[in-house]
């Protein structure tokens, strides 16, 4: 399915030619926009592959191959228009952490160690959000950290104070008293407060409170505009069931979605939308796919007179570690979990000896 497509350049000119202003905008972001120096924040699957390392040792690179290998047999069938993931979801395998943390009789948390990114300095990205933040813009993030708070803080000069916790949910709304700002909500939690954090299964799986859910339909009514960046679109449990179930059948405003490149180098997959594309754009009228370096869309909200501050590089890698013994009974929990042969990383003798000898629960 072929759809409008934009390059860097074709977009400045819309945005100049429709004399687009910030408070019409809605920017939703993922990870894709904590990855640039010097926040440096991971995406999903180097953060996967440090949290199994830490907990599952050194049998964690074969669990993530034989998921690969099978992700590979499945996607070749063109079943499913190669929808099965290359990785497992990060929520599936933090969801078992915790409930293994939970059960311990020595107490160990890898997980707690997320609390770090809350400490992550804003890069450019995060300014520019910041700055069209305070001119009216509403900004929806995924992330954890306070990136966009400590941007908004160094152009601004106030702080972005928590205004509304939804209840019983992970989303976190907060604002300022500067005249005309808008609000920056937090849906899968903040570093500040793991217990509710969206990183596990049992927060994604939730849908939108009704506060929540009302204040995008909200946004569609104002025909606000949807500008989705650094995101992948893989929140199936909440956003995506929102956007398929939840959304009007049209909305008269424009929805673009960046998908990141590098290279700028545009072939025929360039006019194609992603199935996860095409269900966050379904409801606009006029949707857009962008084809280009995310920070470069970016800077075309940032002021030139806005001062960047230096900030060191962020090392968020987690370090801490469970025993070996953990490991195994860890390892063991995910494989049933995934429905992987735990026989392919032990033989079935030596694994149930182990967990006899260990009596860690």
């Amino acid at each position: 399915m072929k759809k409008n497509t934009l390059k860097l350049s074709e977009f400045k000119s819309l945005l100049s030619n429709e004399r687009f202003s910030d408070k019409q905008f809605v920017f939703w972001i993922g990870s894709g926009i904590d990855k640039a120096e010097p926040t440096c924040l991971p995406l999903a699957m180097p953060l996967l592959q440090n949290i199994l390392e830490n907990t599952c040792g050194e049998l964690s690179n074969k669990l993530l191959q034989i998921w690969n290998d099978v992700e590979k047999i499945i996607n070749a069938q063109n079943m499913s228009a190669n929808q099965f993931p290359p990785i497992p979801r990060l929520e599936t395998i933090i969801e078992k952490i915790l409930t293994c943390e939970n059960h311990m009789l020595e107490k160990h948390s890898v997980v707690n160690s997320l609390e770090s990114f809350g400490y992550a300095p804003p890069n450019k990205n995060h300014y520019a959000i910041a700055n069209a933040l305070k001119n009216g813009a509403d900004v929806v993030t995924t992330n954890y950290s306070f990136c966009i708070q400590q941007a908004y803080q160094d152009i601004v000069g106030i702080e972005l104070e928590l205004e509304e916790h939804f209840q019983k949910s992970s989303i976190y709304m907060y604002g300022s008293n500067h005249k005309g700002s808008g609000k920056l909500y937090h849906i899968h939690g903040i570093a500040s407060n793991i217990t509710d954090i969206g990183a596990s299964l049992g927060m994604v799986k939730k849908s939108f409170p009704t506060e929540f859910s009302q204040k995008i339909l909200d946004w569609f009514d104002q025909k606000r505009h949807f500008l989705f960046c650094g995101y992948s679109g893989s929140d199936a449990f909440d956003v995506n069931r929102f956007f398929l179930t939840r959304c009007p059948d049209s909305v008269a405003s424009y929805g673009f979605f960046i998908r990141h490149t590098d290279s700028c180098k545009y072939n025929d997959e360039y006019n194609i939308f992603t199935e996860k594309e095409k269900i966050l754009l379904r409801v606009f009228e006029k949707d857009y796919l962008i084809c280009d370096d995310t920070s470069k869309i970016l800077n075309l909200f940032l002021e030139p007179n806005i001062s960047i501050k230096s900030y060191k590089n962020y090392n968020w890698e987690i370090r801490s570690s469970y025993p070996s013994e953990y490991r195994q009974c860890l390892l063991i929990d995910i494989c049933g979990n995934l429905g992987l042969n735990i026989d392919l990383f032990y033989s079935s003798e030596q694994w149930d000896n182990d967990l006899n000898d260990n009596n860690i629960y």
